[in-house]
């Protein structure tokens, strides 16, 4: 009978023994007799100097097939935990560097796999890996590896891998199809490398190699600052039987007592970490002052204010009744969703057009969409990614993709640019605000975005709010019907808006637990043609949700920022 008893693991960091497999074992695990074999090794490293947009080895069939199969049904019976933040979603096990601390009878359950871990942490092929990256000395005792399941949705953004002393990040990869046959890569998984601008430590907005993953395949590269950016394509197949299964670890840099240690490794201190980049954030845009002055008592809106927000707003929401109950509400809760804001014809008309614009962009269907869609006309990519992915109208940014959208979808670019320029930056909404909110907007910045499925994100990061902030922003993804608001509202694929506080004294944790352990304050999810209103203290965070290439549409709006004293 088989076991299938699950092997929980918890997270220590035990040494291993550097001398606890023999070279005679770890060839053993070994195909092309790779620990001997020179000329691979050459052919290896060769192909590695050449690999772009930064170094790395790709190897194939690298252990004994054999004992990696035994090493595969050893994982599945592995305790997996889902994980998921701003940066990722997928399943994970406990750290495999505690093969040897558990008991007796947990350890007769995974003798390949503890194998396995002595075998890639050997003296032999650390030797190698150090040769085909001239990386140097690399630790024995110091093992970091874990196993990963993802599933379809399942996605892991874009980083670096810096962290503490990290040298060489590696993936071993085990994937399982429905068929028993190879990993398709319409299935998406592939691991996406990413390019960084001319020599800083910024990444370009798309990748421009990408790995598909194989069974028995192991990928490593040097983990460098502000370099190293890759990113897991999400998987989108809806079999789950197809998983992809992978060990992800490293290799450290050389602990006190072995040879080659250094206290403060150089390469560690130089370049900008994508998690330093995350904790510092960017000046999103700049705000744009008002040149009038208003104060509280300029709360009542004057005939010819409703006359002008009439044009594009909801008539009910200039009534005094109904601005009353908002405003009541608002103070109550520092937040308020108001539906169907914009008037019917300009809602007909946009939700047409978004339609159209997906249909034509291939963005109606369950498919990681190529990296430039619909980057033409008045739309670019927005980022940097190591921060944000999305479209921007207007946006002044460079992309490395520019101009290989097939349409610019000009009439809805014409549309929203009016909106946002006549309505949110208008001095009339300036005072429906005011009135609302009880609060003076002093200066506004104003995007429109649009999240295109199976791409695009924001993370959680400071964007130079240094002033509290009323957020308006108006979500205009049509929403057909029940069946589409449901699998929005369950936030299964993404777009959901995201407000949290983050611990500052959490600077040395990785980026991924970032949102791990904090209770988010508000979660607001897709709706359409509805005005997000909500308050933010200048330490608030907040990301939308990558949105997964299963949603029914992009996810567009109207981002606005009004600061206020």
């Amino acid at each position: 009978m088989q076991n299938n008893k699950k092997v929980k693991l918890e997270h220590e960091y035990p040494k291993l023994n550097d001398s606890s497999i023999s070279a005679s074992n770890a060839q053993a695990w070994f195909n092309h007799n790779l620990l001997e074999n020179k000329d691979l090794v050459g052919t290896l490293k060769l192909k590695y100097e050449e690999s772009v947009p930064y170094k790395y080895c790709n190897m194939k069939s690298v252990f004994n097939e054999d004992l990696i199969k035994c090493a595969r049904d050893e994982i599945i019976k592995l305790n997996f935990v889902q994980k998921e933040t701003d940066i990722y979603s997928y399943h994970q096990s406990g750290d495999l560097a505690n093969l040897d601390g558990l008991g007796e009878k947990e350890q007769v359950l995974l003798p390949n796999l503890k194998s396995l871990r002595d075998a890639i942490y050997s003296k032999e092929f650390r030797s190698v890996v150090s040769e085909i990256t001239g990386c140097g000395p690399i630790s024995g005792i110091r093992t970091d590896m874990s196993a990963n399941i993802y599933y379809s949705r399942d996605h892991l953004l874009l980083h670096d891998d810096v962290i503490d002393d990290r040298k060489v990040s590696f993936i071993l990869y085990f994937p399982e199809t429905e068929t028993g046959g190879n990993w398709n890569p319409r299935d998406g998984g592939a691991l996406e490398l990413y390019p960084s601008i001319d020599n800083t430590s910024v990444p370009e907005n798309s990748p421009v190699s990408f790995i598909p993953l194989e069974w028995n395949q192991m990928v490593f590269f040097v983990v460098e600052p502000g370099k190293s950016h890759h990113a897991v394509q999400e998987v989108v197949s809806s079999s789950e039987k197809t998983r992809r299964i992978s060990i992800q670890g490293w290799f450290h840099y050389p602990q006190p007592g072995e040879d080659g240690y250094e206290e403060t490794p150089k390469s560690i201190i130089t370049g900008i970490s994508t998690l330093q980049q995350i904790q510092e954030g960017d000046e999103l845009a700049p705000y744009n002052p008002y040149t009038n002055n208003l104060s509280i008592d300029d709360c009542q809106l004057l005939q010819s204010d409703v006359e002008y927000l009439k044009q594009y707003m909801n008539p009910e929401y200039l009534k005094e009744s109904v601005m009353k109950q908002t405003a009541d509400l608002f103070a109550d809760q520092s937040f308020i969703q108001l539906g169907k804001f914009i008037k019917s014809e300009i809602e007909t008309d946009l939700e047409q057009l978004i339609k159209s614009a997906d249909k034509i962009d291939g963005l109606d269907k369950p498919q990681i969409p190529t990296y430039g869609t619909g980057e033409c006309g008045r739309w670019r990519a927005r980022g940097p990614p190591v921060i944000r992915r999305y479209l921007e109208l207007d946006s002044t940014t460079r992309s490395n993709t520019a101009e290989l959208g097939k349409s610019g979808h000009d009439e809805l670019a014409e549309q929203l640019s009016t909106l946002r320029d006549r309505l949110f930056c208008s001095e009339q909404f300036r005072r429906w605000l005011l009135a609302i909110t009880q609060s003076v907007p002093n200066a506004y910045r104003s995007l429109v975005r649009r999240f295109r499925p199976g791409a695009d994100y924001v993370l959680a990061s400071p964007t130079g709010n240094n002033k509290p902030t009323i957020d308006a922003i108006l979500c205009l993804t049509p929403v057909s019907s029940i069946g589409e608001a449901e699998i929005w509202k369950s936030g299964k694929v993404g777009g959901y808006e995201c407000y949290l506080t983050i611990d500052e004294n959490d600077k040395t944790a990785s980026v991924y637990k970032r949102t791990s352990d904090d209770d988010p304050l508000l979660t607001v999810p897709v709706f359409g043609n509805t005005l997000n209103l909500v308050y933010c203290e200048e330490d608030v965070y907040k990301f939308i949700k990558y949105v997964s290439a299963s949603a029914p549409r992009s996810r567009l709006d109207i981002f606005n920022e009004y600061q206020i004293d």
